[in-house]
């Protein structure tokens, strides 16, 4: 990966796990991935989609908890995790300790929320309830 990195890259994007059949990849390769985009100050992109849906005896870890000074966006969404597809309901978090992000990232996530129909009324309705109180 560093081999590739070059004046053109602006951030890396990882896919992890990378389909319900696919790779998971260790905290500790993740670590290694956050120390590369530290040395060239990359921010990291990760599609956390399928995090709920790894076979038995793999382990998942949120790649932005493990982050002190790389700034993460983390997309996920509910089709996956609850099986609901057809929904539309995702988001981005952001893991941005030291607000790299502060001035485009976050002002420009903000317009593009106002800017995209969210989810009908009855999804946004049950929405709270469905992330509190299903494991």
């Amino acid at each position: 990966m560093e081999a590739a990195i070059n004046k053109k890259t602006k951030a890396i994007v990882v896919n992890n796990p990378s389909n319900p059949c696919g790779a998971v990849y260790s905290a500790e390769h993740l670590q290694k991935i956050i120390d590369l985009c530290e040395k060239y100050r990359l921010p990291i992109i990760v599609d956390e989609i399928y995090a709920d849906m790894v076979f038995p005896g793999n382990k998942f870890c949120f790649m932005g908890p493990l982050s002190k000074n790389v700034p993460i966006l983390s997309c996920g969404g509910l089709a996956k995790r609850y099986i609901c597809p057809g929904w539309r309901v995702g988001w981005i978090a952001m893991y941005d300790r030291n607000d790299s992000f502060k001035k485009f990232i976050r002002p420009g996530l903000l317009d593009l929320s106002s800017c995209i129909l969210g989810p009908n009324s009855v999804i946004q309705a049950a929405l709270p309830n469905i992330l509190a109180n299903t494991p």
